[in-house]
């Protein structure tokens, strides 16, 4: 993850004030911290090319009847444009862990 800061909320937060990303090494020392080994790691970012395609559905043809927009509000279309810029800025990237009982 990049040393930048992050420049907006990320998508389960509507502002920057209720956005409580970490850094993988933290994360990694609170499942240590929890009694768990981290078997896994992973470099998600590939993965979340789904927002980029979503947010250009949305705006070609409004939101479709069900989807990811309905668990995220009405600011669904701010915190995917969030999260995009975070990634594209090498603010921020997905970090996929699997942790098991040590």
């Amino acid at each position: 993850m990049s040393p930048h800061r992050i420049t907006d909320s990320v998508p389960w937060a509507a502002t920057r004030a209720t956005s409580f990303a970490e850094t993988p090494e933290r994360y990694r020392e609170a499942l240590t911290s929890a009694g768990l080994e981290v078997i896994s790691e992973r470099d998600r970012r590939d993965r979340y090319w789904f927002f980029r395609q979503m947010k250009a559905r949305i705006a070609a043809s409004g939101p479709p009847p069900l989807g990811l927009h309905i668990l995220m509000g009405e600011d669904a279309p701010i915190k995917t444009g969030n999260m995009l810029r975070n990634l594209e800025a090498g603010c921020s990237a997905p970090v996929e862990m699997i942790a098991c009982r040590s």
